[in-house]
């Protein structure tokens, strides 16, 4: 029995020579690393900086809006918040939208806001997104993935109707 367990940490040592292992500060990695007498690599934290949101004028209503992918057969989801100038709750959604493209996903976050915001008869928007691709295809028309270019022209007409 001691020569089945002496190989078995002698397999996870030589294991841990051919891969880059980072352990976490999690008591039971410490643990199972100081079992196989496996140094733990811990990363430094940075704290979170923040900064300052700025609220819209009167009369304008601020959606910040994101989208996200997750896995190796990509889903996507969208979510977005709308807020008055006083900060009050105006509206927000969440969405699964299936299979896509990183960017993709931040394109359908900012249309599906605008497409709620005319829904909810909003004539003012100041939209934030993380995405700086999306906001130069919005301003150029250039960079809009082909699969999104009929909707993100309905999203553009509808702001050249209300700012016009």
């Amino acid at each position: 029995m001691g020569t089945v367990i002496n190989k078995i940490i002698s397999e996870v040592r030589l294991s841990f020579d051919l891969v880059l292992a980072h352990g976490s500060t999690a008591m039971h990695d410490l643990r199972v690393s100081q079992l196989f007498g496996i140094p733990v690599k811990i990363k430094s934290i940075q704290p979170p900086q923040y900064s300052r949101r700025l609220p819209p004028d009167v009369g304008w209503v601020k959606v910040n809006c994101d989208g996200s992918y997750f896995g190796t057969n990509p889903n996507g989801s969208i979510g977005f918040v709308l807020r008055d100038s006083q900060a009050n709750f105006v509206g927000a959604m969440v969405q699964n939208i299936g299979y896509t493209t990183p960017i993709e996903a931040e394109f359908c976050a900012c249309m599906m806001a605008m497409e709620k915001a005319k829904e909810l008869q909003l004539t003012h928007l100041w939209i934030e997104t993380d995405s700086l691709i999306v906001v130069k295809a919005f301003c150029t028309s250039n960079g809009v993935p082909w699969r999104l270019q009929a909707r993100q022209r309905n999203c553009l007409m509808y702001v050249l109707q209300t700012y016009n």
